[in-house]
């Protein structure tokens, strides 16, 4: 149960740090490789490791994401997140629980680049080796109730987000998902239908139980 609500707590931190609309001040490097993450609707797989690290408790697990144009799916042992990025609804459900969350929370969070709505600075921090080649790393900061937070994002030259990061070092909070393993493949089954919230189509050699070499 303390699992569980944690990881609800962390999507709950991603999702409300940000809040609809255009993100100010940011330099026209970062807009760029935002629009770009935005813009992006290809078809792929990506295997890998969310870390997340509250008040010194570690409850980090494999995650795997599927895209296919504007549909994105989120798994993780404890949760399933779907989302239609051009329509900006997205639905959840996590384990232990029977009722299926809606919101625009959800699609922001999968869908490109969760900008905030007022950001303190934005940083084009250069490029970066990942599992497809050079890309492109940025850091976003802005308030989250107050307190200074901190959100890294690293985004390939197709606008694919290989890895995000959220840091509330006064919170004692820090989250990181990365990909591992990226493949255009998709495994079979209607991964976008809402349907299938209880279900896992990550195969089981990508449920890594512990973090995986890159």
């Amino acid at each position: 149960m303390v699992v569980r609500l944690l990881a609800l707590s962390a999507l709950v931190v991603v999702l409300a740090a940000c809040t609809p609309g255009p993100a100010g001040d940011l330099s026209p490097q970062v807009a760029e490789v935002i629009a770009r993450a935005d813009a992006n609707r290809s078809t792929y797989a990506a295997y890998g490791w969310n870390e997340r690290l509250f008040n010194k408790l570690d409850v980090s697990r494999w995650n795997a994401r599927f895209s296919h144009g504007a549909l994105r799916r989120d798994e993780t042992a404890s949760s399933v997140l779907i989302a239609d990025c051009d329509a900006g609804m997205g639905f959840g459900l996590f384990e232990g629980d029977e009722q299926i969350i809606k919101g625009k929370g959800i699609a922001r969070a999968l869908c490109g680049v969760d900008a905030p709505n007022v950001t303190l600075a934005s940083i084009h921090a250069g490029q970066v080796p990942s599992p497809q080649g050079h890309a492109d790393k940025i850091r976003l900061r802005s308030r989250y109730y107050g307190d200074l937070a901190e959100s890294t994002y690293t985004v390939g030259a197709d606008g694919v987000v290989l890895s995000r990061s959220l840091t509330i070092a006064t919170r004692k909070l820090r989250m990181e998902t990365r990909a591992v393993v990226m493949t255009p493949n998709l495994p079979p089954g209607d991964l976008f239908d809402t349907s299938t919230l209880n279900r896992r189509f990550t195969p089981e050699r990508y449920r890594y139980a512990s973090a995986p070499k890159t």
